[in-house]
């Protein structure tokens, strides 16, 4: 997303969180950093400060949440149905008796 080093240049300890909505992923992407390297500073180096949000929301989906509230709304809705066909499911060994000679992930 960064170019090929991955770097972020121009902040002071830059941090991109992205949080997901558990139900339907919807994403909440935000971004924040200590301080902000000034502009003079950076043009003695001949470099210029990454811009952050831009190379983050090509990658984003479109539907991403403009707050993290939205997300949170998002999670508390229980009308979300996962697409597709249950194919399988399994039990853990908290929820069914195990038989300690029987192999792992077999139940007694």
């Amino acid at each position: 997303v960064f170019g090929p080093r991955e770097e972020i240049v121009g902040y002071e300890d830059p941090h991109i969180q992205i949080v997901y909505a558990t139900n339907s992923l919807l994403p909440f992407i935000s971004f924040r950093c200590a301080d902000k390297v000034e502009a003079a500073q950076l043009a003695e180096l001949s470099v210029a400060a990454t811009d952050v949000y831009d190379p983050v929301r090509r990658f984003a989906p479109a539907d991403y949440a403009h707050s993290l509230q939205e997300v949170l709304d998002s999670a508390e809705s229980s009308s979300f149905l996962p697409p597709g066909e249950r194919v399988g499911g399994y039990t853990t060994a908290s929820s069914v008796a195990a038989d300690e000679n029987a192999p792992f992930g077999q139940q007694a």
